[in-house]
């Protein structure tokens, strides 16, 4: 795992403010400073254990603390701190900013013209009998359409539990999971190249990034 000072540094370096205190660590997302910040992310020891949580501020005098996800001690919240941080940036910065919002309906052929298009890897999404080790996996079981991980031993390591029936909505927004994916493969590999992590993420990690833990 990371150590603390590592992860400020490393969201520093993506121009993602981290605030550490005595009992709070939180991203301080303000453009400008002179406005009190509102709604924003963070961890904190709530109910005895560190906890990722979602602070709202906006438009209220009295901070409301919405806990999302709790952890045995303060280094596995510090790290999925990070992850969760990561998977905002690639979004905001590359798959919202790259998006197609020209397409309307969603096929997988379009979700592989786009991947080719923003120069993604066919390799990096699995459908049919094409099934590739370190992608995302696209299902349809009855109509139903599911979407999962399959690490790089080429085990299915995650599915989504409620298929949705909805191929457009589906494709659309699951398609940003081979982005992301593809981008954070980027960024582990040039963390590994300047020695900033000793070893690649761990498949927990990844589901992290990906959103699904």
């Amino acid at each position: 795992m990371l150590t603390l000072n590592k992860i400020v540094k490393l969201l520093n370096e993506k121009s993602i403010k981290v605030i550490v205190t005595e009992d709070k660590i939180y991203i301080d997302n303000r453009l400008d400073e002179s406005i009190p910040i509102e709604n924003h992310y963070g961890i904190s020891i709530q109910d005895g254990k560190w906890s990722y949580c979602f602070y709202v501020l906006e438009r209220k005098n009295n901070i409301q603390t919405e806990v999302l996800k709790s952890f045995i001690n303060k280094e596995e919240a510090e790290n999925y701190l990070f992850l969760q941080q990561i998977n905002k940036y690639f979004i905001n910065n590359y798959v919202i900013a790259s998006r197609n919002h020209e397409i309307e309906n969603w096929t997988i052929e379009l979700v592989r013209k786009e991947m080719k298009r923003v120069g993604i890897p066919s390799n990096y999404l699995s459908y049919g009998s094409e099934i590739f080790s370190n992608s995302i996996l696209y299902s349809n079981e009855s109509g139903k359409w599911y979407s999962g991980y399959i690490n790089t031993n080429n085990e299915l390591i995650y599915k989504t539990k409620c298929g949705n029936d909805e191929q457009d909505w589906f494709l659309s927004l699951y398609g940003n999971d081979v982005y992301i994916l593809y981008l954070f493969d980027i960024y582990q590999s040039e963390l590994l190249d300047k020695k900033e992590v000793l070893r690649p993420f761990s498949d927990k990690e990844k589901l992290i990034v990906l959103g699904y833990e």
